[in-house]
C-alpha cells in the first residue's frame, strides 16, 4: 500500500470520514492496529483505504523531513491523517477525497519529498 497525507484546519473525526463513505455506499470498520485507532473504508469487496490519525504531540510527524515539518507547522492543521491505499484505486479514491476536501478543506500530499504533488478540492478532480 502507498500513503497519502491529509492535513486540514477543520476538526475531522472518523465519524466525519465514515459519513462521507456511507454517502458513497461504502462500508467502514474501525479497529486498533499497533496501538493506533484506524478506520477502514471498504470501497469494493475486501478492498479498503485505511485512515490513521496523526498527532504531532505523539511524534507522528518526526519521520518527515525538516522542511516537511515546517510546511505542516506553518499550515497549523487541526486534523491530520495517513491514508493507506493501493495505487490501482487512485481513480476511485480521488473522487472520494474530492468530497472530503470540499467538505472539510485542507490538502492532500503524496509520500515523497515536500508532499509533491499536493491536492486540494480545486485540483484533485
Amino acid at each position: 500500500m502507498e500513503d497519502l497525507f491529509y492535513f486540514t484546519k477543520s476538526l475531522v473525526t472518523f465519524e466525519d470520514i465514515a459519513e462521507i463513505a456511507h454517502e458513497f455506499g461504502y462500508e467502514t470498520e474501525r479497529h486498533v492496529v499497533s496501538d493506533h485507532d484506524v478506520l477502514n473504508v471498504i470501497y469494493a469487496g475486501d478492498e479498503f483505504w485505511q485512515w490513521i490519525p496523526m498527532r504531532e504531540s505523539a511524534g507522528d510527524f518526526n519521520s518527515f523531513t525538516p522542511s516537511e515539518q515546517q510546511m505542516i507547522k506553518r499550515y497549523e492543521p487541526s486534523s491530520s491523517f495517513i491514508i493507506a491505499h493501493h495505487l490501482v484505486s487512485w481513480p476511485v479514491i480521488r473522487t472520494f477525497l474530492k468530497r472530503v476536501l470540499e467538505r472539510h478543506e485542507g490538502w492532500i500530499g503524496c509520500d515523497v519529498e515536500n508532499f509533491e504533488p499536493t491536492f486540494t478540492a480545486e485540483n484533485i478532480g
